[in-house]
């Protein structure tokens, strides 16, 4: 690390663009990546936003079921007793 570090000083201003580009390029790519991202709870943020989609098919699949049901009802042969 020490190495690296004295031979990043020992270069030219001109010359150390390409390598603070890179480190730029490396950072701008890792932000987006999920995941290497964790919560505080230990889990990646990919993982947060798999169960969350899982969890908003599942309700949409029930109020599909739901609807399906209501609608297959026959009205007519329902007895009221009011």
């Amino acid at each position: 690390m020490k190495c690296s570090k004295f031979f990043f000083q020992l270069l030219a201003p001109n010359e150390r663009w390409i390598y603070k580009e890179e480190a730029r390029r490396g950072k701008e790519k890792s932000r987006f990546n999920l995941e290497i991202k964790y919560t505080s709870q230990g889990k990646s943020y990919a993982e947060v936003e798999h169960e969350k989609n899982e969890a908003i098919e599942q309700l949409n699949k029930m109020n599909y079921e739901i609807e399906n049901t209501v609608h297959s009802l026959d009205y007519c042969s329902c007895e009221l007793n009011i």
